[in-house]
């Protein structure tokens, strides 16, 4: 139940003559966000139980997910990655490539698939793809294995 409580006046800044309440019944509301909560544990445990790197990026390229895997390639945490872009994070070889593949995957509007990329001793085989965002807006998803 959600209350509302507001004063009674007699006129507009008068003395205050009584309080006026308004209930509302917020069940279904708090039902819906204990299913969306748990939605989303369920999602992020999925995604940080892989050994696959999984990332969103916004539509300026920075990144709004990360997942555990890839917190550990980079070696930072997730707030470390968030709000960042590829320039700020990857190393100078490995830029350009994954810049170009954002763009390609956007431009394509659909799956990119990238396969021999180096990183370090590891090499990476993974696929881009544009993800709606809302409000007109369209990001950068990918996953990629080792």
């Amino acid at each position: 139940m959600e209350i509302f409580t507001y004063p009674l006046r007699d006129r507009q800044n008068g003395p205050m003559t009584g309080v006026i309440e308004y209930v509302r019944d917020i069940t279904e509301r708090v039902n819906a966000e204990e299913a969306r909560k748990l939605t989303e544990e369920r999602l992020q445990t999925f995604l940080n139980s892989t050994q696959d790197v999984v990332f969103l990026k916004d539509e300026q390229f920075r990144f709004n997910f990360v997942n555990e895997a890839m917190c550990d390639l980079l070696g930072r945490k997730e707030d470390e990655i968030i709000g960042r872009h590829d320039a700020d994070l990857y190393p100078r070889a490995w830029r350009k490539d994954s810049e170009n593949a954002d763009l390609r995957a956007m431009k394509a509007g659909q799956a990119f698939h990238c396969s021999g990329s180096t990183w370090g001793d590891r090499v990476l085989e993974g696929v881009k793809f544009p993800v709606n965002l809302g409000d007109g807006r369209t990001g950068l998803a990918g996953s990629s294995g080792m």
